[in-house]
């Protein structure tokens, strides 16, 4: 007999709890602590082009033929003989691997070519910003031209990164 008191006891005490908690936390409010999910592939609004080949890491030809400059970034040309320009070759490799034969989205920033008559954009293929992916990688360097800075915070803490990590161009033998 006893145990049935304690049984109803404990019944009408869980029920005041739940009433409780219900009234100071009601069922129909959003949790703050469990965050909306996002979607895993936010990609950005641009134009949409196909890349006909790869010049080198930071440059690449449209197949409309237009040439393409990629913002915030200097990669290490062919010509260059300094331990900069070793990479050379894995920086343009890893850029024909990200995007040639690709369809692209290219992002402007501020100015719309460079002195040579290139376009100066962001480039994204798939979920992959590439210029971003490059600085990340050590096969870029930073190389801030304004007024086309919107991603400095990003590179730079690319760079920092892949310079502690020692990455490419940032080796400390070389």
């Amino acid at each position: 007999m006893a145990r049935k008191y304690y049984l109803i006891a404990f019944l009408a005490f869980l029920a005041s709890s739940l009433l409780t908690i219900r009234y100071f936390y009601p069922l129909t409010a959003t949790p703050t602590a469990i965050p909306s999910p996002i979607p895993s592939k936010i990609l950005p609004t641009g134009e949409e082009a196909v890349v006909q080949r790869v010049i080198d890491g930071d440059t690449i030809v449209l197949k409309d033929g237009r040439k393409v400059r990629y913002i915030g970034i200097d990669a290490p040309e062919m010509t260059d003989s300094s331990i900069f320009g070793f990479y050379a070759s894995a920086s343009a490799q890893k850029n024909v691997e990200l995007v040639e034969g690709k369809q692209v989205i290219l992002i402007k920033d501020v100015s719309e070519t460079d002195d040579y008559d290139r376009l100066l954009r962001y480039v994204y293929v798939d979920d992959i910003f590439v210029n971003l992916e490059l600085i990340k990688n050590g096969l870029a360097k930073l190389m801030l031209i304004p007024p086309d800075t919107s991603m400095k915070n990003e590179f730079t803490e690319a760079q920092d990164e892949a310079y502690q990590n020692k990455l490419g161009i940032w080796q400390e033998d070389n």
